[in-house]
């Protein structure tokens, strides 16, 4: 019912969309480059790849972007040396990640891979089979380029708690992200490859950036706790990186 709710709801709420596009504040990712090290001689990588969140708009350096503080996560957990590596787009739907992905070289030294893909695909009007089929080839192409590697599928945000967007348009399009969300979860499930990371978490406004739709520094660094604490379920982190 919300899924449908949503697309009987969005001619109504299409004049609120574009006055927040048109409003909202827009913000960079990071200048600095999105590599690093912890830990001395790392043979182990990890990357990230999609939209802002894996570009880290919302931080203000490198260092604190998601993949850094996963990668920071994951060398104090298991003691590894990790280099990472973020390749995000701000903006990117599914497919423009999928033309990302193509654009890398292959690495038999990645152990895990962070997507992050599906919010611009909800504000583009994506349709769902669209996107999963733009998704599975983005894991496809992942697993030809890095075929040591882990995936793990980050969840879609609860948009309906994100303080940029106003009511009702908050509500529809948090209904389409949690019918985003259970596809997601559906689609890791019926494929064994990746591991599907859920967003736990209903963020508080002081959690967000200042633009209100970009996590804060902060909250990066929780939700790369959470991710490592379900990649040790999953099995993505101490087992996979002694077989390597």
């Amino acid at each position: 019912m919300p899924n449908f709710a949503f697309w009987l709801m969005l001619p109504w709420v299409l004049p609120q969309a574009v006055w927040v596009r048109r409003h909202t504040p827009r913000f960079r990712a990071p200048a600095d480059e999105l590599r690093g090290q912890f830990g001395e001689h790392p043979t182990r990588r990890i990357i990230g790849v999609g939209d802002s969140i894996i570009a880290g708009v919302g931080a203000h350096q490198a260092a604190e972007t998601i993949i850094s503080q996963l990668a920071l996560h994951w060398h104090e957990t298991t003691g590894t040396a990790i280099e990472w590596m973020g390749y995000g787009k701000i903006g990117a739907r599914s497919a423009r990640v999928k033309s990302l992905v193509e654009s890398l070289e292959r690495d038999d030294r990645v152990a895990l891979v962070l997507i992050s893909a599906g919010v611009n695909d909800i504000t583009g009007l994506t349709f769902t089979h669209q996107w999963l089929a733009d998704l599975d080839a983005v894991v496809v192409t992942l697993q030809q380029r890095f075929p040591n590697s882990r995936l793990a599928l980050l969840g879609i945000p609860p948009l309906d708690v994100f303080p940029a967007l106003p009511l009702p348009l908050r509500q529809v399009l948090g209904w389409r992200a949690a019918h985003f969300d259970r596809a997601a979860r559906r689609y890791c499930d019926s494929t064994p490859a990746v591991c599907y990371v859920p967003i736990y978490s209903r963020p508080e406004p002081d959690e967000f950036s200042s633009d209100g739709f970009h996590p804060s520094a902060a909250s990066y660094a929780a939700l790369a706790r959470d991710i490592v604490g379900i990649c040790h379920k999953c099995d993505l982190l101490e087992t996979r990186v002694q077989e390597l």
